[in-house]
């Protein structure tokens, strides 16, 4: 996946991860899609880093093993996978660098995604 855009990989059910989806190629990044967290670990080695993950509320009892995994598994570019949470409540889980509140306010997704792309 490489055509110079920076990329998003988006972990969500169909309809919000569709929504994600329209609302980041809008903003010109490169978006890939998972309908889980198992898909996004085959998904991800098509990916060049730098990039985000951005995670649904629905996977937040996996995204912990998850993350512990990435980190283990591919410690050198574990830190160029910001991951992101969108959820309904507040949730403060580990490895999570960030977390949008849905319903999603789509200036503010583009927002938190760019300043971490940046920030890498």
């Amino acid at each position: 996946m490489k055509d110079g855009r920076q990329s998003v990989v988006v972990v969500a059910p169909g309809e919000v991860r569709e929504a994600v989806r329209e609302i980041l190629e809008g903003a010109a990044f490169r978006v890939g899609e998972a309908p889980d967290l198992a898909a996004a670990e085959r998904l991800l080695p098509q990916i060049e880093p730098p990039a985000v993950l951005l995670v649904d509320e629905a996977h937040q009892d996996t995204l912990a093993p998850f993350i512990a995994a990435l980190q283990r598994l591919r410690p050198l570019d574990a830190h160029l996978l910001p991951v992101v949470l969108m959820a309904r409540v507040s949730l403060n889980l580990a490895g999570v660098r960030e977390a949008v509140a849905k319903p999603l306010d789509p200036p503010l997704l583009v927002e938190v995604v760019q300043r971490l792309l940046e920030g890498l």
